[in-house]
């Protein structure tokens, strides 16, 4: 390392501004790349560059590096701070220009692919430079826009035309519709035809004959005359609508899609009634006006009461499932009727306490009576052991 100043070790090397500017000039004398290169270890090369853009270190790793001096791009160490990169080239936009990681020598020139080039001189067309400048590109052709139009790749003669498709027009001669162009200026379309809405009207892409109609389905009509409803023309004026039918609510009641004669009608499923005379229980009709309902059965409440969907005769009275009882003279105990007032319950079946005692859902006779199990005892005479009524008062118990 002795004898050559410019092979310095990478943590040592700073450069002054004296030996930079004598470095420069030589370069630029000579024409060639003064550099110092540094071997550390066996494996490692860093190569400082004072020329603009070249790298100072190949192997793909900047390592520690001083930021202050240099500029990393992917790997790749360059003397002087602060430049771009361009793949791992540093470089400053005074002094090149970068097209797709490609670095060129040349400031403010414009790319073509990774080819730099000066607009003022040529004209770029997917990737191919043409020389000549000012020039536009029409799929793979290279045009002057100021004698041509394109329309999706496809050129045509004339300038600042407009587009129909593939094809161009002047739009104060032409009118453009879905991609056909017609004859005659701002013409209003009608599918692929233009036409004058003075003397025709465009029902959904079909043209009739009379101006200032409405559209019913593929059919005009005058509103005056017509009512459409679902695509379908009713003859009469302001109808109202049942579906595809024209109806007059003066006269004629629509119930989910149904007419019906009388106006102010009440529905009933598709059914119209009177409610005066008729009660809709649901979906059925049932004669009687304000009755209550039993499913799809009318009742008056007054004779008749409704239990679980089933009526019985009399009024007010209690259920018992679908029963109905006069809980005066039964009992309903789990859905089971039991004659007597006031009964207790025991399971299904209903009892008198002062004659009858309930152990576990079993009657027993006899009035307040001790349970032991499903078995009542009086523990006068009895006692209850392991869950078996004893004979002796209890006198075998724990034997």
């Amino acid at each position: 390392m002795h004898g050559n100043p410019l092979l310095l070790s990478k943590m040592q090397y700073k450069p002054s501004f004296a030996w930079i500017l004598t470095v420069l000039i030589f370069s630029f004398v000579n024409d060639k790349i003064i550099a110092a290169e540094l071997r550390k270890n066996d494996d490692q090369t860093l190569v400082l560059n004072l020329f603009e853009g070249q790298p100072t270190r190949r192997n793909g790793v900047c390592g520690t590096y001083d930021a202050s001096i240099y500029t990393c791009c992917n790997g790749a160490l360059t003397l002087g701070r602060g430049k771009l990169c361009c793949g791992t080239t540093a470089y400053s936009s005074s002094v090149g220009t970068c097209c797709n990681g490609v670095f060129t020598l040349g400031h403010n020139q414009s790319c073509c692919g990774t080819t730099a080039y000066n607009s003022s001189m040529y004209s770029c067309c997917n990737g191919v430079l043409i020389l000549q400048k000012g020039l536009s590109c029409c799929g793979t052709t290279i045009y002057n826009s100021s004698m041509y139009t394109c329309c999706n790749s496809v050129l045509s003669s004339g300038s600042a035309l407009e587009c129909c498709g593939t094809e161009a027009y002047n739009s104060l001669y032409s009118t453009c519709c879905n991609g056909k162009v017609s004859s005659g200026s701002k013409q209003q379309c009608c599918g692929t035809e233009t036409y004058d809405p003075s003397s025709y009207t465009c029902c959904h892409g079909k043209l009739n004959r009379g101006a200032k109609q409405q559209c019913c389905g593929m059919e005009i009509y005058d509103p005056s005359y017509y009512t459409c409803c679902d695509g379908t023309l009713n003859n009469g004026q302001k109808l109202q609508c049942c579906g595809k039918e024209g109806y007059d609510p003066y006269y004629t009641t629509c119930c989910n899609g149904t007419l019906n004669n009388g106006q102010k009608l009440h529905c009933c499923g598709k059914e119209g009634y009177d409610p005066y005379y008729t009660t809709c229980c649901d979906g059925t009709l049932n004669n009687g006006q304000k009755l209550h309902c039993c499913g799809k059965e009318g009742y008056d409440p007054y004779y008749t009461t409704c239990c679980d969907g089933t009526l019985n005769n009399g009024q007010k009275l209690h259920c018992c499932g679908k029963e109905g009882y006069d809980p005066y003279y039964t009992t309903c105990c789990d859905g089971t009727l039991n004659n007597g007032q006031k009964l207790h319950c025991c399971g299904k079946e209903g009892y008198d306490p002062y004659y009858t005692t309930c152990c576990d859902g079993t009657l027993n006779n006899g009035q307040k009576l001790q349970c032991c199990g499903k078995e009542g005892y009086d523990t006068y005479y009895r006692s209850c052991c392991n869950g078996k009524v004893s004979s002796k008062n209890g006198a075998e118990c724990g034997k």
